[in-house]
């Protein structure tokens, strides 16, 4: 929570808008847990932008599902879901869902 911030926020932007500090609250919490060679995990984003242009972000939401296997003890695969909604200072609010894999090597 704070002023003058956004930049160092998780989106960036602007610290002002019309010659003003602009405020931005945010919170970020997740969970994981591993179990034998699978790891779960959870998460769920907010952030609030109290200025802005009628097409810059007003409210930001976001719930993370992921998973992943370690398939050999350098090589893991994963799974990930995202479902985010995000309101526009003009009223309107446009969400979106995403699926995405990955191969971690470690060396």
């Amino acid at each position: 929570m704070g002023e003058a911030i956004s930049s160092y926020m998780v989106f960036g932007g602007d610290n002002t808008f019309a010659g003003a500090a602009v405020e931005t609250d945010g919170v970020t919490i997740g969970i994981s847990q591993t179990q034998n060679d699978w790891t779960f995990g959870l998460g769920y984003g907010l952030r609030n932008i109290d200025q802005g242009a009628l097409t810059d972000t007003t409210k930001l939401e976001t719930v993370h599902l992921t998973s992943s296997y370690q398939i050999r003890e350098n090589t893991s695969v994963g799974l990930e879901y995202i479902t985010g909604t995000r309101d526009l200072f003009d009223g309107s609010s446009v969400s979106a869902d995403r699926l995405q894999g990955s191969v971690q090597f470690s060396f």
